[in-house]
């Protein structure tokens, strides 16, 4: 069992460092985004990295958001403060996420169709959401 993917990933607990690890290295194998530029949220800010919101069994990467470990949170208010905000938004990402598959059921499958075509797809589902929910 030297490979990764002779691992029979149900068997593993998903506590395991060895699934964590598999996961990193499939993400970073499989995964290819670019990522645009920082930018200033505000006209006066200073420019911000865009970033994906992860949770504890992702490593930290310069563009991804995971919370501070939970043992570690006892003395410090802003870590938690943090997680706090981090949950809030990820809880919002999956509600968005899980409106637009209730509503839209292509989003139940993987979209087997060219990029270009999945940009326009998932961007007239967006506007479609937002003129539902007006």
């Amino acid at each position: 069992m030297n490979n990764v993917n002779e691992l029979n990933i149900e068997q593993i607990p998903s506590s395991s460092e060895l699934l964590k690890r598999a996961i990193n290295q499939a993400l970073a194998q499989f995964v290819v985004v670019q990522i645009p530029d920082n930018e200033p949220v505000t006209e006066w800010g200073e420019p911000l990295p865009y970033a994906f919101i992860a949770d504890e069994a992702f490593r930290l990467h310069q563009h991804l958001l995971k919370p501070y470990p939970r043992h570690g949170l006892n003395n410090n208010r802003n870590q938690r403060i943090f997680n706090y905000r981090l949950s809030y938004a990820r809880q919002m990402v999956v509600c968005t996420f899980g409106f637009l598959a209730a509503t839209f059921r292509i989003f139940h499958t993987p979209i087997l169709v060219y990029p270009a075509k999945v940009d326009k797809i998932v961007n007239a589902a967006a506007v479609l959401h937002n003129l539902i929910r007006i």
